[in-house]
């Protein structure tokens, strides 16, 4: 994989790093109930209102679910942030 050039001379990700070919790293998994889930991680900004956040996080979750079969149920859960 050419990452770059010097001069006319291609620069490949092997010449400038140790390149292995091997088995995927692990993923991390969400479970709810024991269910595969989708976990997402948001911060909100020091000075940004914390319900304002959730309410457009839930907006943009809702905007995502398909509307062709039931809605899974969410569950959320915040930790303050000092």
């Amino acid at each position: 994989m050419v990452i770059g050039r010097r001069g006319e001379h291609p620069v490949t990700l092997g010449e400038v790093s140790e390149v292995i070919d091997g088995i995927e790293e692990p993923r991390s998994l969400a479970l709810v109930n024991g269910v595969p889930a989708v976990a997402i991680e948001i911060l909100k900004q020091s000075k940004a209102n914390t319900v304002g956040v959730v309410d457009a996080v839930k907006r943009e979750v809702e905007s995502l679910k398909p509307s062709s079969r039931p809605a899974p149920r969410s569950t959320s859960s915040a930790t303050p942030r000092s």
